[in-house]
């Protein structure tokens, strides 16, 4: 179970992780070493999973954003899990989601252009064969891109 002081703390390192542990402390109201002892245990438990920095992928080049919807004409399971191992595998490939509904897998894709998006997509297609048929979407414009989840712990100060 979580305390108030972790619900803040996770509040704190989910918007900027390189917060130092002095004013992650101070802002909790711990000194260095607890404050340094709650995010192992709460990495040891599991609620952090990592810590990343996050890139601007337009200045990297890579203003294409597709989402390619599969379905599967057949569920043979070791053909599908060598399938999505390999789209797993591609670094283009940031997001890959199986599924309920019309289609198993939704995969979102970053590319520098359509003609590079384009290679991906023969790419992908060429690891499935003919076990699915694909849909591809492009963005042509991002509003909302966030990795916070939406910690609705109740507002509290800590003491």
């Amino acid at each position: 179970m979580l305390d108030e002081k972790d619900k803040v703390l996770l509040r704190l390192i989910q918007d900027d992780c390189s917060i130092s542990m002095r004013a992650l402390g101070e802002k909790i109201g711990l000194t260095q070493t607890p404050c340094r002892e709650r995010l192992i245990s709460l990495t040891e438990k599991g609620y952090i999973l990592g810590q990343v920095v996050l890139l601007n992928r337009m200045k990297l080049g890579l203003a294409m954003t597709g989402f390619v919807m599969i379905k599967m004409f057949e569920h043979a399971p070791d053909r599908e899990d060598a399938m999505t191992a390999a789209f797993a595998s591609m670094t283009e490939v940031i997001r890959l989601c199986r599924t309920a509904g019309e289609y198993d897998y939704i995969l979102q894709v970053v590319a520098a252009d359509t003609e590079d998006l384009s290679a991906v997509l023969t790419r992908l297609k060429s690891q499935a064969g003919t076990l699915c048929s694909f849909t591809t979407t492009m963005a042509l414009e991002e509003i909302k891109n966030t990795t916070r989840l939406p910690l609705n712990f109740e507002e509290s100060t800590p003491a």
